[in-house]
C-alpha cells in the first residue's frame, strides 16, 4: 500500500474534495469500539473519524493536526441536516 507524505500546503492543495461520506459509512459501534471507556465521542468526533476513514481509503496521510484543523474547516460548511445526522449517530453511545 502506497502512501503519501504531503506538507500543509500540499494536502490543501490536492485534498479539498475529500470530505466524510454522506450519509456516514461509519456506525456508532465503530465509535464505542475506538473509544476508551471515560470518553464518548461527540457529533464532530465522529465527523472527524469518518474523515479519517477517507484519507485512509484513498491513502492519503496526514498528521493529527492537519485533519483536526480541515475537520473543522469542513464541519463548519455542513449544512444542518449533515450535522444532525451525526448528531443522531453518537446518540446509542451516550445511551451505553
Amino acid at each position: 500500500m502506497s502512501e503519501n507524505y504531503l506538507t500543509n500546503n500540499d494536502s490543501e492543495n490536492n485534498n479539498n474534495h475529500i470530505r466524510p461520506p454522506f450519509p456516514p459509512v461509519i456506525t456508532a459501534q465503530d465509535l464505542i469500539q475506538s473509544n476508551d471507556a471515560t470518553r464518548v465521542p461527540n457529533s464532530f468526533i465522529a465527523y472527524r473519524m469518518a474523515l479519517v476513514r477517507e484519507y485512509k481509503l484513498k491513502n492519503v496521510s496526514c498528521n493529527r493536526s492537519e485533519i483536526s484543523s480541515r475537520a473543522s474547516r469542513l464541519w463548519k460548511e455542513e449544512p444542518d441536516y449533515i450535522k444532525n445526522t451525526y448528531k443522531n449517530l453518537v446518540k446509542p453511545t451516550f445511551l451505553r
